[in-house]
């Protein structure tokens, strides 16, 4: 985190400039160069947002006002995930639209688990414990449990290592629990 903090605060105006330049609508297209320019603009954007101070406020609205203003799923998820490291008010508003969009689309609502899950953004076990309670969440689905829960002891190192060992009980707790319905996902688990 410090490392991409320090990159990003170093090339800001260099990133911010070729971002510019990338960051114009334009019809999707599916070929090489298509992909790789909105590859090159999301990681530039996740960068800009990583920026501190009132420059990183900018770039984060500006990863808000994509997700909200995106015409693929690459850009919208790109723009979400630049934010889902940042302890933010606009993570916050850019997953509740993502929610508010996507809800009805299983597979979507996948990603956007899998996102919350991997945040380093404090709270991490808390986060995973209330989403399991939310109505996108199915206990009883191996993608939904591999999208939170694994992806939170898998991706989260920071989180999922706390010194207080919750999070160890809390997945020792869950294999044990989802063990007698699904011995299979309860061994990927654990």
């Amino acid at each position: 985190n410090f490392l991409h903090r320090g990159i990003a605060a170093a090339n800001e105006e260099k990133f911010a400039r070729i971002y510019s330049g990338l960051a114009r609508p334009e019809p999707y297209a599916y070929n090489a160069a298509a992909v790789g320019r909105r590859a090159l603009k999301n990681r530039l954007l996740a960068y800009l947002a990583d920026v501190p101070g009132a420059k990183g406020d900018a770039h984060r609205a500006e990863a808000l006002r994509m997700v909200k203003a995106a015409t693929n799923m690459t850009d919208e998820f790109g723009a979400l995930n630049a934010l889902n490291y940042q302890d933010c008010p606009e993570r916050t508003a850019a997953l509740e639209h993502f929610y508010q969009k996507w809800q009805k689309e299983n597979l979507v609502m996948n990603k956007w688990l899998n996102a919350q899950a991997s945040s380093s953004v404090p709270g991490g076990l808390d986060r995973v414990k209330r989403l399991m309670l939310d109505p996108v969440y199915n206990g009883n689905n191996p993608n939904k449990i591999y999208s939170l829960q694994l992806t939170f002891g898998r991706m989260n190192q920071a989180q999922f290592h706390g010194q207080d060992g919750a999070a160890y009980k809390f997945m020792a707790d869950q294999v044990l629990e989802i063990d007698g319905r699904n011995p299979s996902v309860a061994a990927r688990l654990g």
